[in-house]
């Protein structure tokens, strides 16, 4: 179990979370239900994050850190209508 230390500052959590993160996890909010994803890795989570952007164009996929029951979010993956990720 690790244990998660006493942050000051938001900044200082999430770059914590996300360099000893146990996985990230890719989501989107669709229709008002969430369809996510599993990656063990940042660079897995960029790359599974811009293909589902190019195969759903024009949705926008949020990449989060996870570690036990704490998240923090790290980044945006988005598509154009015509399937380009930006």
């Amino acid at each position: 179990m690790i244990l998660i230390p006493d942050f000051k500052t938001e900044p200082q959590r999430q770059h914590w979370l996300t360099e000893n993160a146990e996985y990230f996890t890719v989501v989107r909010r669709h229709h008002g239900r969430y369809e996510r994803h599993e990656a063990p890795t940042l660079e897995k989570a960029k790359l599974c994050a811009r293909q589902l952007a190019v195969s759903h164009p024009g949705t926008r996929w949020m990449i989060y850190a996870v570690v036990q029951r704490h998240d923090t979010y790290v980044c945006t993956v988005t598509s154009n209508s015509r399937g380009g990720v930006l």
